[in-house]
């Protein structure tokens, strides 16, 4: 083999090589671009609950519990006294 030869297939080798790395390369960026996507959303949603007054929603939750727990109490006398309606309405119609 000539030294021409061996100075070509040595250049097709290392041409195989770069094709490889390039290859990877570009699979490398594809994930990371995605990969940054991600971070870049999960940073977002951080800087938004940053931006939130926990103290001012956890009072707004107390008084809405404070609220619903009001309402049942109500619901609850409203269908003693509904049952105790019906109780009467039955013992007069018998």
């Amino acid at each position: 083999m000539s030294a021409a030869e061996k100075v070509i297939d040595k250049l097709q080798e290392e041409m195989k090589v770069i094709e490889a790395d390039r290859a990877r390369l570009t699979k490398y960026k594809t994930t990371n671009g995605e990969r940054r996507k991600e971070l870049e959303e999960k940073v977002k949603k951080i800087e938004i609950f940053d931006n939130i007054d926990t103290d001012k929603l956890l009072g707004a939750l107390h008084k809405k519990t404070e609220k619903l727990k009001s309402l049942h109490g109500v619901q609850e006398t409203f269908e003693t006294k509904l049952k105790l309606a019906d109780d009467k309405r039955i013992q007069v119609e018998n």
